[in-house]
């Protein structure tokens, strides 16, 4: 779920990027499996593998003051090496037998690839269940933010209707 923007500026500074499912398992996993030594999710778990196979708030403090000396830099400037692109989560209450439900229903998965194809490169969308709470989430992200907002609202609605239907 990392932030577009983070693409944008990995792709123009000839940085590799490999995704993972959410969670610091799956991080860790791909980080093992390609020999990539930092990793991390948007939620700030980092981390290091040359120092430890979990995240560590204290570590990920450490490494940018660390980037703060060796750069000479302040953290508004470092900072301002990317833009965020605005991003909009809408959790959806379900209940247990409607679990998985949504990615079959075609008037749900229509409706995501209708906006999909209307974002384009410049936004993504992704919706997923929960591994921890009764609950789908819905997020978008992209340049502009009214249209993105609309466009999570309307699928979570979609997938409320559609939920309470069975």
């Amino acid at each position: 779920m990392t932030n577009l923007g983070f693409r944008y500026f990995a792709k123009d500074n000839g940085i590799d990027i490999v995704t993972a499912g959410v969670g610091d398992r799956y991080v860790l996993e791909k980080m093992l499996e390609g020999g990539y030594n930092i990793g991390g999710e948007q939620s700030g778990h980092i981390i290091f593998l040359d120092e430890a196979t979990t995240g560590d708030g204290q570590l990920s403090g450490a490494k940018v003051l660390e980037i703060l000396k060796n750069s000479g830099s302040k953290m508004s400037e470092l900072a301002s090496v990317m833009s965020r692109f605005p991003q909009v989560m809408i959790n959806v209450r379900i209940t247990p037998k409607v679990k998985e439900m949504w990615k079959n229903d075609r008037e749900i998965t229509g409706l995501i690839e209708k906006h999909e194809a209307a974002l384009g490169e410049a936004g993504r969308i992704l919706v997923r269940e929960s591994g921890t709470e009764p609950l789908i989430r819905v997020m978008i992200e992209g340049k502009d933010f009214s249209q993105i907002n609309e466009m999570a609202i309307e699928i979570a609605e979609k997938i409320k209707s559609r939920s309470s239907k069975r």
